[in-house]
């Protein structure tokens, strides 16, 4: 009976190990419109997210996926005040609209970057990532 115990335990432990190593996998839809759009999960390894009224900041040592970050109203080529550091895999931030990707930045930011030709209106923003290890700070 004590074996039967061990055996299912060790077999448990496999199951989670394996499971957790598969979630961390790299997000094979980062240059497909189509699924950032319909993407709705994410995974990474120590992240760290603050969310209040004015501000949204994420960093994480592995991340990928897709996280939708906020609905926002933008008039026509706003600037958008925010800060990207890559430091390794790719990292991008978008704007979805009418089933439509606009990047905002897939390269690292200072304090804000300027969209031209972008119309007004309501969009989703979203963080995309593919073994990213990256910070994000966006200041509404």
């Amino acid at each position: 009976m004590k074996k039967g115990k061990t055996l299912l335990g060790i077999l448990i432990l496999a199951v989670i190990l394996c499971l957790t190593l598969a979630a961390c996998g790299p997000f094979e839809g980062f240059d497909d419109d189509n699924d950032i759009i319909n993407h709705t999960g994410n995974s990474t390894v120590g992240s760290e997210i603050t969310n209040t009224s004015s501000k949204y900041s994420f960093s994480a040592k592995k991340f990928n996926g897709v996280i939708r970050v906020k609905d926002i109203t933008l008039e026509a080529n706003p600037t958008l005040d925010l800060t990207v550091t890559i430091t390794s895999g790719k990292f991008k931030v978008v704007l979805v609209k009418d089933k439509k990707v606009y990047v905002v930045t897939d390269k690292a930011a200072g304090s804000s970057v300027t969209m031209t030709d972008l119309p007004a209106g309501t969009y989703n923003l979203r963080i995309v990532g593919k073994d990213a290890e990256c910070s994000f700070v966006f200041n509404f």
